[in-house]
C-alpha cells in the first residue's frame, strides 16, 4: 500500500505494483487463452467426429418443416438427457445436413459439458447426442480457454469479475506510463523528485507518430458503438 506522506510518484508506483499483484491471475489466464487461440490458428485445429447421416432431401428444409418439428427435436434432446440445456439451434445448410442443437449438460461445469444434439429435419427425431469430449483434445482445450478468456466460465458473476480485472489492467497500464514519465522528468532543485508538470503530455510526446493511430482507434471504436446503437 502507498506510504502516507509519500510523494506522488512513489504513491503511483505503489498502486501500480499492488494492482499488478491483484490482476496477475487474470493476465496469466488471458495470456494462456491467447496462446491456445494462436495454436489453433497455426494448425492445431478443433476436430469433432461427423454426425450420423440423415436421409438426404430435395431441399435443405423439407416440406412441412415448421416450429412444431423443431420443438420435437429439442424435446427429444431433453428426453435423452434431462440435464440438457439448449443454447443455439443451427438449421441445415444443405439437403444432407441435420438440425444441430448445441447446448450443455447442466450437471457439468459449462465449458466441459458441451453437447451437440443431432436431429432429422424430415422426421423430427433425435438421432445422436455428441459430447464435446468425443472430439480431439483441442476441442476441449479451446472450449475451456474460450470460457476463461472471455469470462463466461461462471455466468454473470465471472463476467463482472472479468470487467473489474479489465479495468484494473487499464489502470495498471496508465499508472505504469505515469511512473515512467515521472522517472524521466527532471527533479527539482532540492534533489527530491517533484510532481511532474504535464506528465501525460510527456507520455503522449513519447508515442511519436503512433499517437495518431490511437486517436484513429478511439474514433473507430466510437463510430462502431454509434453504428450498433442507432443503425
Amino acid at each position: 500500500m502507498p506510504v502516507k506522506g509519500a510523494d506522488p510518484r512513489t504513491r503511483r508506483a505503489a498502486w501500480h505494483r499492488l494492482t499488478g499483484v491483484w490482476i496477475a491471475p487474470f493476465l496469466i489466464a488471458s495470456a494462456l487463452g491467447s496462446a491456445v487461440f494462436f495454436a489453433n490458428a497455426v494448425g492445431w485445429k478443433v476436430w469433432m467426429p461427423e454426425p450420423d447421416a440423415v436421409a438426404q432431401r430435395a431441399d435443405p428444409v423439407p416440406a412441412g418443416f415448421d416450429g412444431a418439428v423443431l420443438d420435437r427435436i429439442v424435446v427429444g434432446c431433453r428426453e435423452r438427457l434431462p440435464a440438457f440445456r439448449d443454447i443455439v439451434v443451427l438449421m441445415p445448410g444443405s439437403p444432407a445436413d441435420p438440425v444441430r442443437v448445441e447446448g450443455v449438460d447442466s450437471t457439468v461445469w459449462a465449458p466441459l459439458g458441451g453437447i451437440v444434439c443431432i436431429g432429422d429435419p424430415a422426421t423430427g427425431q433425435v438421432t445422436q447426442m455428441m459430447p464435446h469430449s468425443s472430439g480431439n483434445a483441442m476441442q476441449v482445450i479451446k472450449t475451456v480457454a474460450t470460457a476463461i478468456h472471455y469470462g463466461t466460465w461462471s455466468g454473470w458473476l465471472s463476467l463482472i469479475l472479468w470487467l473489474v480485472f479489465g479495468l484494473g489492467s487499464v489502470f495498471l497500464a496508465l499508472t505504469g506510463a505515469q511512473v515512467y514519465a515521472s522517472r524521466i522528468a527532471r527533479p527539482d532543485g532540492s534533489g527530491a523528485v517533484a510532481e511532474p508538470q504535464g506528465t501525460w503530455a510527456l507520455v503522449i510526446r513519447g508515442l511519436g507518430i503512433f499517437k495518431w493511430a490511437y486517436v484513429l482507434l478511439a474514433l473507430g471504436i466510437c463510430a462502431m458503438i454509434a453504428y450498433r446503437a442507432f443503425a
